[in-house]
């Protein structure tokens, strides 16, 4: 699976994310655990996409974006990920390894970034509009001071995520943008560090990536954070636990 971490700081949005990937095996219908080496933080023109859950859906998705020469509207983007799902699904993979798959989004439009999530579970929610069935899936505006958490096994203790929360701070509190992504990478290693120790399907060293809301620029860092990182001993069916 992993763990995707999203926030919009006001002066930069920020998307955060291991390095462990599962795709479903399609003679069991079951999640394997890939490989733990996948960038799952891909950049395009306008900003980064991300993803949790299926690693052949997801890039699929992701190839949506390298292609386009333009920002997506939100239909052209939606229609692709229905599209995608429904090729996955007549491919053999269950309902079940896909609906609580997830997408994160950063767009700079030329004037400031906006930060979205799409959550895959609303393209299987149908209800009834003139005698139709009809599905009614969203792009979700991440607003400042908002933390958006894609993950598995959410944590039975979740001070971790609320103390990441508490610890947002504005650019304007640190000398130089490098105090500033030091801040929240340090925080950052605290959250993937202890969401590893119980999830198996999660790395604790991660990506991050920060994008100004002003300019559109943005940089991205790879943090090693091996020594709390648990080893897989099995390939669990992760899918079974909801």
């Amino acid at each position: 699976m992993t763990i995707i971490l999203a926030t919009h700081l006001g002066d930069f949005v920020l998307i955060a994310s291991d390095r462990r990937t599962m795709a479903c095996d399609l003679q069991t219908g079951k999640m394997q655990i890939s490989h733990d080496h996948e960038i799952k933080i891909k950049l395009w023109h306008n900003g980064a996409i991300s993803g949790a859950g299926e690693k052949v859906f997801l890039d699929r998705v992701f190839q949506y974006f390298e292609k386009v020469a333009a920002p997506p509207t939100q239909l052209n983007l939606i229609h692709t990920i229905y599209n995608e799902l429904q090729i996955r699904l007549k491919e053999g993979v269950p309902k079940h390894c896909l609906i609580n798959n997830s997408v994160l989004i950063s767009l700079f439009n030329g004037t400031e970034t906006c930060l979205y999530s799409i959550q895959i579970d609303q393209f299987f929610q149908t209800f009834m509009q003139n005698g139709n069935e009809v599905i009614q899936p969203q792009m979700n505006t991440i607003e400042p001071s908002e933390v958006d958490v894609a993950c598995f096994n959410i944590p039975p203790d979740i001070s971790i995520l609320q103390n990441f929360q508490q610890s947002l701070k504005s650019r304007n509190e640190f000398k130089n943008d490098m105090q500033y992504m030091l801040h929240y990478v340090n925080e950052l290693k605290k959250v993937f560090a202890h969401q590893a120790s119980i999830d198996p399907s999660v790395t604790s060293s991660f990506d991050v990536y920060f994008q100004s809301c002003s300019t559109g620029e943005g940089i991205a860092l790879y943090i090693e954070n091996h020594l709390q990182d648990k080893p897989t001993t099995q390939i669990p069916n992760y899918w079974n636990r909801f």
